[in-house]
C-alpha cells in the first residue's frame, strides 16, 4: 500500500517538474525574443533583404513578416493583400508608385521611406512609423493608422479620405494641399504641422487690409480708430471660424477645433485658398462699411 502511495506520489512529482519546465521554457522564449504585441515576431527575423533591388526578381516573397528590407527598392510593383509586411524595417526604402493596396503593414518601420505616389488603400498602418517618410500624392484613403507616427512627414497633395488616424502623431509634418473627407482624427497629435497659411496668412492679410484702409479715412477721432481696431481684430477672426466652419460642414469635419488644428488634411492647400480669398474680399467691403459707420457722428 506504501509502495502503491509512494509511486504515485513520484508520478505527480515528475508531471509537476515536467509542467514547471515547459512553462519556464516557454517564459524564457517569450523573454528572450523582442515581439510586440501587434507584430507578434522579432525584429528582422524574417527575409534579410537589405538594399536589394526588387525590381529586378521575378517573384518577391509573399511572407515578408518582420523582414529586413532597410534600402530596399521595390518601386512600382504591385503588392496585395497576400503580401504580408507586418513589423517589417522598411526605413530608407524606396516605394514610389508602388501599390500596397489592403497589405498590412501593421508596426512596420518606415522612416525616411520614399512613398511618394504609392497606393496604400485601406492598408493596415496601425502602429507604423513614418517619421520622417515622403507621403508626397500618396494615396491612403480608408487605411488605418491608428496610433502611427507621421511627424515630419511629407503628406503633401496625400489622400486621407475616410482613414482612421485615432491616436495619430503628425508633428511637424508638412500638409501643403493634403485632403481628406471623412475622417476619423480623435486624440490625434498635430503640433506644429506646416501648411496652414489659408487659415492664418488670409485673415491676417485682412487684418493688415482693414486696419491700413480705415486708418486713411478715420482720421484722429479716438472713438473712430478704437471701433476701427475693434473691429478689424472681429472681423479677421470671424474670417478665420467661418472658414474652418465652411471646412467642417462641407468635407465632413464636425470639429471646428480639430481643423484648426490640422486643417490642411480637410481643406488642402489650394481649396484653402479659394475658399478663404472671396471670404477676405466680402470681410473687407464689411470693414469698409464699419469705417463709414465709425466716422459719422454720435
Amino acid at each position: 500500500m506504501v509502495c502503491g502511495v509512494t509511486t504515485q506520489m513520484r508520478q505527480i512529482a515528475a508531471a509537476l517538474v515536467l509542467i514547471g519546465s515547459t512553462t519556464a521554457g516557454c517564459s524564457s522564449l517569450a523573454l528572450s525574443t523582442t515581439e510586440s504585441p501587434t507584430t507578434m515576431c522579432e525584429r528582422h527575423s524574417g527575409p534579410a533583404l537589405a538594399g536589394q533591388d526588387l525590381t529586378k526578381v521575378a517573384k518577391v516573397p509573399r511572407d515578408l513578416k518582420c523582414a529586413n528590407l532597410t534600402g530596399a527598392r521595390l518601386e512600382a510593383l504591385k503588392l496585395g493583400t497576400i503580401y504580408d509586411l507586418t513589423g517589417a524595417d522598411l526605413q530608407k526604402a524606396k516605394l514610389h508608385g508602388t501599390r500596397l493596396d489592403q497589405v498590412d503593414l501593421n508596426g512596420a518601420d518606415l522612416r525616411g521611406a520614399d512613398l511618394s505616389g504609392a497606393y496604400l488603400v485601406q492598408s493596415d498602418l496601425n502602429g507604423a512609423d513614418l517619421r520622417g517618410a515622403n507621403l508626397h500624392g500618396a494615396d491612403l484613403s480608408q487605411a488605418e493608422l491608428k496610433g502611427a507616427r507621421l511627424d515630419d512627414a511629407d503628406l503633401r497633395s496625400a489622400g486621407f479620405d475616410q482613414a482612421d488616424l485615432t491616436g495619430a502623431s503628425l508633428n511637424g509634418a508638412q500638409a501643403w494641399g493634403a485632403h481628406g473627407i471623412q475622417l476619423t482624427v480623435d486624440g490625434t497629435s498635430a503640433g506644429g504641422i506646416k501648411g496652414l497659411w489659408p487659415f492664418y496668412v488670409l485673415p491676417g492679410l485682412v487684418l493688415i487690409g482693414l486696419l491700413a484702409s480705415g486708418a486713411l479715412r478715420v482720421g484722429r477721432n479716438a472713438r473712430s480708430v478704437l471701433l476701427l481696431a475693434l473691429g478689424s481684430v472681429v472681423l479677421a477672426a470671424a474670417t478665420l471660424l467661418i472658414t474652418c466652419g465652411l471646412v467642417s460642414l462641407t468635407l465632413g469635419w464636425f470639429t471646428p477645433i480639430m481643423t484648426w488644428q490640422a486643417g490642411p488634411l480637410a481643406i488642402g492647400g489650394f481649396v484653402g485658398a479659394f475658399l478663404t480669398i472671396p471670404l477676405s474680399i466680402l470681410m473687407l467691403r464689411v470693414g469698409t462699411v464699419a469705417n463709414r459707420a465709425a466716422r459719422r457722428p454720435v
